[in-house]
């Protein structure tokens, strides 16, 4: 990016003279982020006080900084010199941290005036749906990037990002990105946090859509009532040209209710299966996912197996029998809802657009057209890092089925392990644990969902942080008393994961749950390098050498393992 000079940018709210004008590269509210030439934003936050990390931020390479004062203060511009002897603005301006998100917005030109904006909230199938859906707008011929857990990018090229949904500076730039690289769409996780820190706050978000709604993030939201605020004030965008909602879920049925509701001469039993109904409702399309009943976009004639699944799906009264070869009903759920969003705004051409502008690059199609091309590019859809991923062994019936997934939740450990139960998995082994620093009343709940549907389990460290990990391990533990599986303890992720597949045989699968795609472990205020996929995949290539004996579970070092 080419960057603007300070004046171009601020000069509207106040003077700068040519000594301290600089031509600024990009903005970063975080010191770590700042490059040569960058911005930096020094707000005071909850935790700590950006003015602290003004001196690491100049050292990196930022040129100026941004500070608010009171809103009843006087703006100032002052040239300064860092410890190090660097010169540099400093700007303060007053009410700024009511305001950055727009400012941000206008330093990168309102990218997302250019890009049909996506966003998917939820507690669990954020990801996926993100990740099939700029998949399918490939497929579609529409260029597609995400913004999510994963990391932001064009869906098969992906930089990594700290928070699902990033701060309200970060957001700015990576969607200028993204426009620049040519997306039409952007697919983008809202997150709880994201939605109350008003990180959305200058994005225009044209389609909204919600996976579900089960209990997280108690420790910051207080209650699942305020939790489930947070989340339904995405749908309250103005800018919304689409809502869709899962239908099969408590909260998703509820809201979609509310918002037919409330339009003038509103009726929530009305026909919510044509989503190409022009009619004006005053509000955003109302669109349902269901595997359950007939909506937009559903689903019947389910058959689970063990390498995926097949199934009819009717996308707004086009079908088609797509094979998936992805794993789990609620996958399918993930999948109607990426479907649902493709086809919103494929349709609906963004009638809610910013500042009366229309993206020019946007695909014009027939609904049905549109609709048959969604349904069977479904069958091309390829699983989500770290989302019910199978790794498989490399000598066929040695080794157990693994399957690697972020379920870190005790709705999303109950649905994975009940999905693997359906695609006809009975002996399964579950390693796992819980964060330290969060919930800590999940923890009981995961244990008993564990031993319920599960042969075996191995209780171990996910990213203890600041706790210690045996008194989480034993949190957890408390719940497993409700089922008949074994459970074992070894505090050592690594070792856990080995031992679960030293020990399981070709017809058992082992579960390695709760981290996913992450490449690190949170451990007593370290982040360490750890991947459970390298891990398996270090263990297999073990086993799998011919001079390594796969020992029993006789032979399992018990030194190792403590007995709860």
């Amino acid at each position: 990016m080419k960057g603007k000079l300070l004046s171009q940018w601020l000069g509207h709210l106040l003077a700068l003279d040519a000594a301290a004008d600089r031509r600024i590269g990009q903005l970063s509210i975080d010191s770590r982020d700042c490059i040569e030439g960058s911005l930096f934003i020094a707000l005071h936050g909850q935790a700590s006080d950006g003015a602290d990390f003004i001196e690491q931020a100049i050292e990196r390479g930022a040129v100026a900084v941004l500070q608010g004062v009171e809103a009843s203060a006087a703006a100032e511009v002052v040239l300064e010199q860092s410890s190090a002897g660097v010169t540099f603005t400093r700007i303060k301006l007053p009410g700024l941290e009511a305001d950055i998100a727009e400012l941000a917005a206008d330093f990168y030109d309102r990218p997302a005036a250019a890009l049909a904006v996506v966003a998917i909230t939820g507690t669990n199938g954020k990801t996926s749906v993100s990740h099939y859906a700029a998949q399918l707008s490939n497929l579609c011929g529409m260029p597609a990037g995400v913004i999510g857990t994963l990391g932001y990018g064009m869906e098969d090229h992906l930089r990594p990002t700290r928070n699902t949904t990033p701060d309200a500076v970060s957001i700015q730039r990576q969607l200028a990105e993204l426009r620049d690289a040519g997306a039409q769409a952007v697919f983008l996780e809202a997150s709880s946090h994201a939605l109350v820190q008003g990180r959305l706050t200058a994005v225009p978000v044209d389609v909204a859509a919600l996976t579900n709604i089960t209990r997280d993030h108690l420790d910051y939201h207080g209650s699942l009532a305020a939790y489930a605020s947070a989340k339904r004030s995405l749908f309250s965008m103005p800018s919304l040209s689409a809502a869709i909602f899962n239908d099969d879920d408590y909260y998703g049925s509820l809201w979609r209710h509310e918002l037919a509701q409330s339009r003038p001469g509103g009726d929530a039993s009305e026909d919510m299966e044509d989503a190409t109904d022009d009619r004006d409702h005053g509000g955003p399309e109302l669109m349902t996912v269901s595997l359950l009943h007939a909506a937009t976009v559903c689903a019947e004639n389910i058959e689970l197996k063990a390498d995926g699944m097949s199934c009819s799906i009717n996308l707004s009264g086009e079908k088609g029998m797509p094979r998936l070869r992805l794993m789990g009903e609620f996958n399918l759920a993930n999948v109607l809802t990426a479907a649902a969003c493709v086809y919103a705004v494929m349709v609906h051409q963004l009638q809610h657009k910013r500042n009366g502008q229309t993206p020019d690059r946007l695909l014009t199609v027939e609904s049905a057209d549109c609709a048959s091309r969604i349904v069977s590019y479904c069958a091309q859809l390829r699983a989500v890092p770290g989302r019910l991923q199978m790794v498989q062994a490399g000598s066929a019936g040695a080794q157990p089925r693994i399957v690697i997934d972020y379920a870190h939740t005790p709705d999303a450990l109950q649905k994975t392990l009940t999905a693997l139960k359906q695609h006809g998995f009975t002996r399964i082994t579950t390693v796992f644990g819980c964060g330290g620093d969060r919930d800590k009343g999940k923890r009981a709940l995961m244990g008993e969902i564990a031993s319920l549907h599960s042969s075996k389990i191995i209780l171990t460290s996910d990213n203890p942080r600041s706790e210690d990990p045996y008194s989480i391990i034993s949190d957890i533990r408390e719940g497993t008393e409700t089922g008949n599986a074994a459970v074992e303890v070894i505090e050592q992720r690594e070792q856990a994961i080995a031992a679960a597949i030293e020990t399981a045989d070709s017809s058992s699968l082992v579960l390695v749950a709760g981290k996913g795609h992450e490449d690190y472990q949170e451990y007593a205020g370290r982040r360490l390098p750890f991947s459970d996929l390298d891990v398996v995949r270090k263990v297999l290539e073990r086993l799998q050498s011919p001079s390594v004996k796969k020992p029993s579970a006789a032979d399992t070092p018990l030194q190792r393992q403590e007995k709860m």
